[in-house]
């Protein structure tokens, strides 16, 4: 109803203002004493198409105003808009390095998200909810027997990290180690868990292991034995040997690369146990280069620490 009130208001605006141009001009054939029957006509389709024309241009300057602001309107508050503009910003980020994440890379607490890094790749975690929830008891076997292979790998922590550097990109040495470990070393019932050392891994990867290895004691050391058989294009002649030994109970000893496989042996010191501990002897071989390759461990045997002489 307004506007067609704002309409008829520009009609008759445009016409009275155009009979007003008319009358002051006083032309001859806009004249009121000499008007004849075809000046009259004349001269009201003129004031018609001046209403007209007036109506026209003022409606189609408000519309045209409205778009404006309409459209200003939207780019300054619409959500919808401000929406696209910062996601195509997240998708431009996100092309040029695919790894920070929608919030880019950070670290540390924002709120109840943790930020932090690993292996080059962003990770955001939230924090853990409390439960007040009585642990089931297949809970309590799964938590006793990751307190147990975390306790017994500790100390191996530098031959780990060797024998399984290359067995999964998104999987640190200590955690691969931790699944076999868990999956196929373990065994028993909770509580009663306990560590089958003759199952125990301690490297994987895709050198040549020992040829007829053998384990024996000579006075406080544990020697080493394997076969090796020289040739002209020996390609693991230099791998480094590692060795392990371990008494169940007591603090593991180890050699990392202080030895050569083509030496057919080597010797290292036995755990610090008391006379009659049986100790199990593990042998692998490394890549002496950068591309750290290892071959399988081999369970030797066992050796019992002898009587004091």
């Amino acid at each position: 109803k307004n506007r067609k009130m704002h309409e008829l208001k520009n009609f008759a605006i445009g016409s009275l203002g155009t009979l007003g141009v008319m009358e002051a001009a006083d032309a001859q054939i806009f004249s009121s004493q000499d008007a004849d029957p075809q000046t009259m006509i004349i001269r009201s389709a003129i004031t018609l198409l001046a209403g007209v024309l007036t109506t026209v241009i003022s409606k189609w300057m408000q519309r045209n105003k409205v778009e404006k602001t309409s459209n200003k309107n939207k780019e300054v508050t619409s959500p919808k808009t401000k929406g696209n503009i910062v996601k195509n910003i997240f998708k431009i980020k996100n092309k040029k390095n695919n790894k920070k994440g929608i919030n880019g890379r950070f670290t540390g607490k924002v709120g109840s998200t943790v930020g932090s890094q690993w292996k080059g790749i962003s990770v955001m975690k939230s924090l853990p909810d409390f439960s007040n929830h009585k642990a089931s008891e297949k809970q309590l076997a799964h938590r006793a027997k990751f307190r147990l292979a975390t306790k017994f790998l500790q100390p191996l922590y530098p031959v780990i990290q060797l024998g399984f550097k290359n067995q999964d990109s998104l999987k640190s040495p200590q955690n691969a180690a931790m699944s076999e470990l868990m999956k196929y070393t373990i065994e028993g019932e909770y509580p009663n868990c306990k560590v089958n050392l003759e199952n125990l891994v301690l490297a994987v990867g895709p050198l040549q292991v020992a040829n007829r290895p053998s384990v024996e004691i000579n006075g406080e050391e544990v020697v080493f034995n394997w076969r090796y058989k020289a040739s002209n294009n020996d390609l693991f002649a230099n791998n480094g040997v590692i060795m392990v030994a371990i008494a169940e109970g007591y603090y593991p000893e180890y050699s990392i690369c202080e030895s050569i496989r083509s030496a057919g042996k080597a010797t290292m010191l036995l755990p610090d146990a008391p006379p009659g501990t049986e100790v199990h002897c593990y042998l692998a071989f490394a890549a002496m280069d950068d591309s750290n390759r290892v071959s399988n461990s081999i369970h030797v045997g066992t050796v019992v620490i002898p009587e004091d002489e």
